[in-house]
């Protein structure tokens, strides 16, 4: 069984909604949704991610570079947008979904998801980083 099978497996037979699978072991899995529990595993010291492939409930443009800063081997997504694959294909990571969809919207579905609009303007996976971790984590406002 692949790495990618192995993920698939896990992420569709729990509640699960990220798993990172590298070398036949499971090394990261969250039930916490949206791009937190992805930013959560690249920080987490011990875990080289580099390798690994990873099944996620949702991949929108963000979370496809934040595959691509980290060298992520494979993909799949049970749901995933146009702009997603579009970023997977240009950078030569192979993927896998359920369904594509036109957009990430927001929890409330009345607008584009704060993560895709954040990084809606660069191509570049270390800057969409840095975005998303600003956006995860603002900075303290000035006094």
């Amino acid at each position: 069984m692949s790495d990618l099978d192995i993920a698939v497996s896990k992420l569709v037979s729990g509640d699960l909604s990220l798993v990172f699978v590298k070398e036949g072991g499971v090394i990261y899995q969250s039930i916490d949704q949206g791009l937190k529990p992805f930013i959560s595993a690249l920080q987490t010291s011990y875990l080289n991610l580099k390798g690994s492939s990873s099944a996620d409930k949702v991949i929108g443009r963000a979370a496809a570079l934040l595959a691509v800063y980290t060298s992520i081997h494979s993909v799949f997504a049970s749901t995933i947008s146009f702009d997603a694959a579009k970023v997977l294909k240009k950078h030569n990571i192979p993927f896998s979904y359920g369904k594509m969809v036109k957009q990430i919207m927001n929890q409330s579905n009345t607008g584009l998801c704060p993560f895709e609009k954040a990084v809606n303007d660069t191509d570049d996976p270390e800057e969409a980083y840095r975005r998303i971790k600003e956006k995860l984590y603002p900075p303290l406002a000035k006094q």
